[in-house]
């Protein structure tokens, strides 16, 4: 005689199909597809993305910069004192005094601003000082 637990029991489906979505033999071809189709596209995206990094590297982002060697014209065509015609073009400025003509660039070693020619105090100022 059995013992009685007091529990019904269960009834095991026939069929495991009846359980997941899955047969016994394994996922369907349509779902084979679209897995291989997803590792496709998985593939040659990875390929592509790696692709495009590669040809990025023969376009660098640069800013265009002026040319660091220019002709300013004879040192006839500059009288004493600054001239400031040269520095919103190429940031310079041509001082000509007694000892001779000088070119200052016109860029702060601190922290890389544009300095000012003020004539009323006769010097330059450079707006971080």
């Amino acid at each position: 005689m059995a013992e009685d637990t007091g529990q019904e029991d269960k009834v095991q489906p026939e069929d495991p199909a009846q359980e997941g979505s899955e047969s016994p033999q394994g996922p369907s071809e349509k779902q084979l597809m679209r897995r291989r189709k997803f590792a496709w596209i998985c593939v040659f995206g990875f390929i592509g993305t790696n692709l495009l990094m590669a040809m990025r590297f023969f376009f660098p982002r640069t800013l265009f910069e002026p040319k660091t060697r220019f002709r300013i014209g004879p040192p006839s065509d500059f009288g004493y004192g600054v001239d400031t015609r040269f520095q919103q073009k190429h940031r310079i400025w041509v001082v000509r005094n007694a000892q001779g003509i000088f070119v200052i660039y016109a860029k702060c070693t601190h922290l890389g601003c544009t300095p000012d020619w003020v004539e009323g105090e006769n010097k330059f100022k450079c707006p971080c000082h």
